[in-house]
């Protein structure tokens, strides 16, 4: 507390373009005391407690159609889940940003953003750092990752949104 009262008593004392650097400085102080803090983010495994589990920064929450909670976990870069019995899993997402398709536990998301499901139990997300639409589809004989739209190439799009209406 001392250390925050001397910067903001010297922040305050700047002009000019020193402002500019006491101000960045200052900015940097309160980046790592509460970015270091436990609690403020971060990721502690899977298979725990639900309020035992540490995320970061979730983006959005939604029941799936199974009557589950799945949950984005935007800087884990995963998309997780709450079981019945009441723990938080991973459902896909390596955990590191990134654009990769395949198992679901090595998918590199980048930022997941948005979420929705179909009726097969589907669940598509939409990545905001890279602009592509990323499908979790557990129904083949293999759950995999793929990648139906990407920014410029609104072919794949329409033929996913075709083939989703027929």
């Amino acid at each position: 507390a001392f250390v925050a009262l001397m910067l903001g008593l010297l922040t305050v004392r700047l002009a000019g373009h020193y402002l500019v650097l006491g101000t960045l400085v200052w900015a940097i102080g309160l980046f790592y005391l509460f970015c270091n803090l436990p609690g403020l983010g971060g990721f502690n495994g899977d298979g725990r407690e639900a309020r035992r589990t540490e995320l970061y920064f979730v983006e959005e929450c939604r029941f799936g159609p199974d009557g589950l909670l799945y949950i984005l976990d935007w800087n884990n870069h995963m998309l997780r889940r709450m079981e019945d019995d009441g723990t938080i899993s991973r459902v896909c997402g390596a955990g590191i940003p990134g654009d990769s398709e395949g198992a679901p536990m090595d998918t590199q998301l980048n930022h997941p953003s948005a979420l929705d499901f179909d009726a097969e139990g589907r669940i598509y997300m939409a990545a905001w750092h890279n602009h592509k639409v990323k499908v979790y589809d557990p129904t083949g004989p293999v759950p995999t990752v793929y990648t139906i739209f990407e920014e410029g190439v609104s072919g794949l799009w329409r033929k996913a949104k075709h083939a989703e209406a027929a």
